[in-house]
């Protein structure tokens, strides 16, 4: 049961932090644009941050499936656990 809710919480949260981040971008927020984002930061003065942003904000579909595998993995291991 703990490993529905876990995979419930983490969808739902998910969908609402994506429905923010469309919402935004679509009225020409740039401040979830993984490039826009870069520019600010500088990738000269942190390119790991800069290159963060495509990560972050990225393909929400990759960024979905990307997490849901170690959510899984976590489960698994709490089943195995007890």
């Amino acid at each position: 049961m703990r490993g529905l809710l876990l995979i419930h919480y983490f969808a739902v949260g998910f969908c609402v932090e994506e429905q923010a981040i469309s919402q935004f971008s679509a009225a020409g927020d740039e401040r979830y644009s993984p490039g826009r984002r870069a520019e600010l930061i500088g990738p000269d003065a942190a390119p790991l941050a800069a290159e963060a942003g495509t990560i972050i904000f990225g393909d929400p579909d990759e960024r979905f499936t990307g997490l849901l595998g170690p959510l899984l993995d976590t489960i698994d291991r709490m089943r195995a656990s007890g």
